[in-house]
C-alpha cells in the first residue's frame, strides 16, 4: 500500500501501521514461539545501542550477537528489523568480508576413515581422539614435527576445519575431512567457503532458537556485516 505520507503496510490482522515510524507488533508471527523467545522494541534498542556505541570491547560484541541473533527467522535465514524490513547476510556479503570463493567440488567425507587410512596420511596417530575427531591442541602442537609439506598441510587444514570452516564447538576435528586433503594439490578445488557460510548460518539459527549460547565459525563475519 502506499500513502501521502509514504509506503505503509498492513500487518497479518489487517491492521495498517507505517515501517518508518510504528512497530509492527505481530513482526514475530512467522516465528515459532516454542522454539524462538520473543523479542520487542527494547530489544531493537538494545541492539542499535550496541550498534553505537564507539567502544571497542569483547562484552558488546557479544551483547550485539546474542541481540542480533533475536531479530533472526530461521525460515528464511534473515534478520527482521522494524523500519527496515528484511536484512541478509549475501554469499556476496560474506565473500567480501572474508574472501573465501563460493563454489568448487562438492567436499569429500569419509566417515569410515580406518586407522590404517589416518595414519597414512598424517604418518603419526593422534594420542587421543573422541570417536573419529581429533583434538585441535595435538593437531597444533604436532605440526612442527611433521616431516613433509603434505602431512603438515592436512593438518594446518583440520586445525583450519575445526576452529574457523566447521568448528563443533568441542575443540576436535573430524577425521572424516582427510578424504579431501589426500591429494594436497586439490585441495583449492573444493568449497571450503560454501562450507563456512553454511556454518555460521547453522551456529545463527541454533543461536536464536536458544539450543546455543555462543557462536561457532566465523562471528567476526556478523560484527563485520552488521
Amino acid at each position: 500500500m502506499a500513502s501521502s505520507n509514504g509506503p505503509s503496510f498492513l500487518t497479518f490482522n489487517g491492521k495498517k501501521y507505517h515501517p518508518s515510524l510504528e512497530w509492527n507488533e505481530e513482526e514475530g508471527l512467522l516465528r515459532d514461539p516454542k522454539t524462538h523467545a520473543p523479542y520487542s522494541k527494547k530489544d531493537f534498542n538494545t541492539l542499535f545501542q550496541a550498534l553505537l556505541n564507539r567502544d571497542t570491547n569483547e562484552y558488546k560484541d557479544l551483547q550485539l550477537l546474542l541481540t542480533l541473533s533475536k531479530q533472526f527467522w530461521d525460515t528464511t535465514c534473515t534478520f527482521h528489523f522494524p523500519g527496515i524490513g528484511e536484512v541478509m547476510l549475501t554469499p556476496y556479503d560474506f565473500l567480501a568480508i572474508t574472501s573465501f570463493r563460493l563454489g568448487g567440488e562438492r567436499i569429500k567425507v569419509n566417515d569410515f576413515i580406518t586407522l590404517k587410512e589416518t595414519k597414512s596420511l598424517l604418518v603419526v596417530m593422534p594420542s587421543k581422539m573422541k570417536s573419529k575427531n581429533v583434538f585441535l591442541i595435538w593437531l597444533y602442537t604436532n605440526i612442527e614435527n611433521c616431516k613433509t609439506a603434505a602431512t603438515g598441510t592436512r593438518m594446518i587444514m583440520l586445525l583450519f576445519i575445526g576452529t574457523l570452516l566447521c568448528p563443533d564447538l568441542g575443540s576436535t576435528a573430524s577425521l572424516c575431512y582427510l578424504w579431501s586433503l589426500r591429494d594436497i594439490g586439490k585441495i583449492k578445488n573444493y568449497d571450503w567457503g560454501g562450507m563456512t557460510y553454511a556454518t555460521i548460518l547453522h551456529f545463527m539459527t541454533q543461536l536464536s532458537r536458544h539450543s546455543l549460547s555462543s557462536l561457532g565459525g566465523a562471528p567476526f563475519v556478523w560484527q563485520v556485516r552488521f
